[in-house]
């Protein structure tokens, strides 16, 4: 497991946090195009150790002889108001254009600023900060108790 924090920027000003999970029978998987990287996100009131129980049976059955599913890695990402990027971001979230947002977004902008073209965004800066962009993945994410 790796640890990781996306900065705050003049584009994007909140913390996010995501953390790397993989195992040593990935390590040969790293330079093999067609090796999937999971990306994994959590529904409302969860964070990103949500999918640390479902990643560990699913390693170990894409670890499994004969199995045909290649995974490099999966990483799972903390919504900017779940979990540690919330703490990082208590600050920022008391701010008028984020204090109503009680999910990780909103549709339309629904009295939130945090809207999926927001969230979006904020995505493809981390996956380009992690040098992701490019490569095969899989996007996996609870939507459950959205309002």
């Amino acid at each position: 497991m790796e640890p990781y924090i996306l900065q705050p920027t003049s584009e994007y000003p909140l913390f996010i946090t995501a953390k790397r999970y993989w195992i040593p029978e990935f390590e040969g998987n790293a330079s093999n195009p067609s090796a999937q990287t999971l990306i994994v996100l959590h529904s409302t009131s969860f964070h990103k150790e949500s999918w640390e129980p479902a990643l560990e049976d699913l390693f170990q059955l894409a670890s499994q002889s004969g199995n045909k599913t290649v995974i490099r890695e999966a990483w799972a990402i903390d919504c900017p108001n779940h979990g540690e990027s919330a703490t990082l971001n208590r600050r920022a979230l008391s701010e008028p254009g984020f204090a109503r947002c009680m999910c990780c977004c909103s549709p339309h902008g629904f009295r939130c600023l945090m809207t999926y073209q927001f969230l979006a965004r904020n995505m493809h800066k981390l996956f380009a900060d992690l040098f992701l962009l490019g490569r095969m993945m899989e996007l996996m994410w609870t939507f459950g108790g959205e309002i």
